[in-house]
C-alpha cells in the first residue's frame, strides 16, 4: 500500500473546503517511461489530507521496496496535486 499526505499549499490551518484531486503514478523506471500505475484519487480535510493507494490498484507482482535494500525491484512513485 502507498500512503501519503497532501496538504494544499497555504492551508496549514485546514481551511480548504472540498476535495483535493491527486494523480498517483508508479513506475519501474526513474524517468517514468514505464508506468505501472496511473490513478486519480481524492483527499480532503475530513481525512486530514491523507490518501492511500490500496493494493488492488497495484499491478500484479508490484511491490514497493525499502530504499537501500533490493534495488532490482525498485518502484518509483510520484503524487501530484492538480486543479
Amino acid at each position: 500500500m502507498l500512503w501519503t499526505r497532501a496538504l494544499p499549499e497555504g492551508d496549514a490551518s485546514h481551511t480548504h473546503s472540498g476535495q483535493v484531486p491527486l494523480l498517483v503514478q508508479l513506475s519501474a523506471s526513474s524517468d517514468f517511461s514505464d508506468l505501472l500505475l496511473q490513478a486519480e484519487l481524492n483527499t480532503s480535510a475530513a481525512s486530514d489530507y491523507t490518501v492511500r493507494a490500496p493494493s488492488h490498484l497495484m499491478p500484479p507482482g508490484c511491490k514497493l521496496g525499502v530504499p537501500g535494500r533490493d534495488r532490482s525491484r525498485e518502484i518509483h512513485a510520484i503524487v501530484t496535486m492538480y486543479d
